[in-house]
């Protein structure tokens, strides 16, 4: 029976422990998908935001230019 016990006792301890690094790691996952997440939007943002920025840019001197050229 104190056999049995404290296997029981230890299997007990060994599930908890599972349990508590299963809990753990899907905490981790979930936080490193949402900054893995928020970081690729703001990356891409950003990169999107310059990219429009630097076309628009372009396109507003290259038509002004040629506006002004037409009128000179």
């Amino acid at each position: 029976m104190i056999n049995n016990d404290h296997a029981l006792r230890i299997d007990d301890t060994i599930n908890n422990v599972m349990l508590f690094g299963v809990m753990i790691r899907s905490i981790m996952i979930t936080l490193f998908g949402v900054m893995i997440r928020l970081i690729m939007i703001t990356l891409f943002g950003v990169m999107i935001r310059s990219i429009m920025i630097t076309l628009f840019g372009v396109m507003i001197q290259s038509i002004m230019i040629t506006l002004f050229g037409v009128m000179i």
